[in-house]
């Protein structure tokens, strides 16, 4: 899609500068673990988004390019962390730093790697350098918040959709807002302005998450994504909530079987998960809970005072998250 151009030019500015991220020192037992989950590379959607919003607000990319490397370094500390946390051995189809090596080394080498996105994040040292931090913290904050509210879920029998979306919005969403505020602050642009194009983040990291809960059974299986992993960790997206909620009594009972059911193989119970699902239109009720949000989203961006033009590419690459097929 030619109108999309601008993110291969944004993927290669983040992939020099992660580069230099790469090197191995001693102890190598620290630094190889580092080396390992920052080659694997991912989406690079949140570095892509600091890129994004630098061009909203008239900055050159280059210029905030250092905050981009500081986001994409703490959510990679967030990953090792919650990996290990949720004792998962496979990430972006490699093996999880605490099987490949050991639980120590994924504890320090995750450390490390969220001092790094410190020193990243302040490495300019300008005038605005304290806000920037002030919002930093509060969304690191927010997001072991929201690690915590997901391991809870684990112990609850039952979620409420209010209760799930704060989750996501903790866990995942406000890291997207401050991808959007980080250069609205460093731009000096008003207030108001932050505000909006924050909450127009927020709302994007909600759609991107509930679309990923979509994917991760509805996927496209073609591409070869591995469906069904959250169904085999029991975990309670928008879809078991969605199961729930609209399910008749009979099917609540199957629900409940399949989920309690541990003499049941993987594959088995992905596939009578996904016909129950099928058969209540859980994908459907998703996608309009993804809409609600898209929605929402647009009416903050259409809140910032800037230039329609400039908001073009955000609205695209916002579009393309949405309609994914992986």
């Amino acid at each position: 899609m030619q109108e999309l151009d601008f993110i291969e030019k944004y993927i290669k500015l983040i992939s020099k500068e992660m580069d230099k991220e790469l090197i191995i020192r001693d102890p190598k037992e620290l630094y190889e673990p580092i080396t390992y989950i920052l080659k694997i590379g991912g989406k690079r959607l949140r570095p892509i988004l600091v890129l994004l919003s630098a061009e909203l607000f008239s900055l050159n990319p280059k210029i905030i390019l250092s905050k981009a490397i500081a986001v994409e370094l703490f959510h990679n500390f967030t990953l090792i962390h919650d990996d290990i946390m949720d004792n998962a051995p496979i990430r972006r189809n490699q093996v999880t730093i605490h099987n490949k090596w050991n639980l120590n080394a994924a504890i320090l080498s995750g450390d490390a790697v969220l001092i790094k996105a410190y020193s990243s994040l302040i490495s300019d040292n300008l005038d605005y350098s304290k806000s920037v931090i002030e919002s930093f913290n509060e969304t690191a904050l927010k997001v072991c918040e929201g690690q915590q509210l997901d391991m809870n879920f684990e112990s609850e029998d039952k979620i409420s959709l209010e209760k799930y979306i704060e989750m996501i919005k903790l866990k995942t969403a406000v890291l997207i807002g401050f991808c959007f505020k980080v250069s609205a602050i460093i731009s000096g642009t008003s207030l108001s302005n932050q505000n909006a194009i924050y909450n127009f983040g927020l709302f994007m990291g909600i759609c991107f998450q509930l679309k990923d809960d979509i994917l991760d059974l509805f996927g496209d299986e073609k591409f070869g994504k591995k469906i069904g992993g959250d169904i085999i960790s029991n975990k309670k997206t928008c879809l078991y909530i969605m199961a729930e909620k609209y399910s008749n009594l009979e099917q609540k009972k199957i629900l409940y079987h399949i989920y309690s059911n541990s003499n049941i193989s993987n594959e088995e119970k992905i596939n009578k998960v996904k016909i129950l699902f099928k058969k209540v239109k859980v994908e459907e009720y998703c996608n309009k809970l993804v809409q609600k949000y898209y929605d929402k989203a647009l009416i903050e961006l259409n809140k910032v005072s800037i230039d329609n033009s400039r908001k073009l590419k955000a609205r695209l690459f916002f579009d393309q998250i949405i309609n994914r097929k992986i």
